[in-house]
């Protein structure tokens, strides 16, 4: 606990023997002669968030939807953020928000963990990257794909560890031999490239091509696919960017010229959680700038207030007669 003696270990002294417990480590504090258990407030953003927001709370300056950061026992960030009554979405240990999101619903921080999500976000850190490569395949949720195919051999993997629990089969004898095939996610059983992933097969195989053949070296930074296999959020045609669902199909009329200064900035992450509430009969459904990205003023049930660039809240509500009074009323998408 908080305050409770510790040892930190010396060189030559024997092992520590306690611990300090989930979100606390030890310090040796100055003036103090025996090091003692203290938060991780020096350590770890996490609490220290969480903190600011306690005191916040206490000032009554926090609003009805703003939801208290969530750390673990080392001071990360845990894997899942929520907007009450809409989405869920991944972070990595940072709280940076990364690939999977889902309905809100009950017990959904025990449900989704993100750990596929995670595990291809600690890759890219690890391994430098000049154009898109293809990795473990996730579930639209952040967890592992059941099927893990690598070349022509296919296995099935625990969908939160990714550790294998079959055999390996070869491609060619069809994914249905395998356990955990899933006609309603593995559409074709002896193809286990979903079609974006055969785009995105091309366009890599054409770098290869042309660096063989002596060009410069080519940089294609943009990954037209996410890590489930499907179209990504933001995809583009000669004259413009446009919101795409998971099928590369346009959402709603939510597209900008490529010379827009709004497509610097285009992220789509409104559109899409506009596309997965509405096709699961959602009644409050965000509204969305004209290149898919939050607005920074929303309204819901009467009461205003301002979001980030993720649809989370962030100021205190009013009622919507009163919204004007909020920063973000002016300029809402700029």
């Amino acid at each position: 606990m908080e305050g409770d003696d510790c040892s930190i270990g010396l060189p030559g002294a024997p092992l520590p023997n306690s611990i300090c417990g989930d979100g606390l480590y030890c310090s040796l504090k100055n003036g103090n002669y025996f090091p003692t258990c203290e938060p991780m407030l020096e350590t770890s953003e996490c609490f220290r968030m969480r903190r600011e927001f306690d005191n916040n709370l206490g000032k009554g300056s926090i609003g009805h939807l703003q939801q208290a950061p969530l750390c673990d026992g080392d001071g990360d960030f845990s894997p899942l953020i929520c907007i009450p009554g809409q989405t869920c979405f991944c972070v990595n240990k940072r709280g940076e928000r990364i690939f999977g999101d889902g309905l809100y619903r009950k017990n959904i921080h025990q449900i989704m963990q993100c750990e596929c999500s995670r595990l291809n976000d600690k890759l890219k850190e690890l391994v430098e990257q000049s154009f898109p490569f293809f990795s473990t395949r996730c579930q639209s949720d952040g967890s592992f794909d059941p099927v893990q195919c690598f070349g022509d051999l296919c296995v099935c993997v625990d969908e939160r560890s990714g550790s294998p629990t079959s055999d390996t089969k070869n491609l060619t004898v069809g994914l249905s031999e395998l356990p955990c095939y899933d006609e309603k996610i593995h559409h074709d059983e002896f193809n286990y490239a979903r079609p974006c992933e055969n785009i995105k097969l091309g366009l890599i195989n054409m770098i290869f091509e042309v660096e063989r053949e002596g060009f410069i070296d080519v940089e294609v930074l943009v990954d037209i696919c996410d890590l489930d296999g499907s179209y990504a959020p933001v995809q583009k045609n000669d004259l413009s960017l446009f919101c795409a669902d998971k099928n590369g199909e346009r959402i709603e009329e939510f597209s900008v010229s490529k010379d827009s200064p709004d497509a610097d900035s285009m992220n789509c992450k409104c559109a899409r959680a506009r596309k997965l509430l509405t096709d699961n009969n959602y009644l409050e459904i965000p509204e969305c700038c004209s290149n898919g990205n939050y607005k920074k003023l929303a309204c819901r049930r009467g009461f205003c207030f301002c979001v980030d660039e993720d649809g989370k809240q962030v100021s205190v509500e009013v009622i919507d007669i009163h919204k004007t009074k909020l920063p973000c009323s002016e300029n809402e998408c700029n």
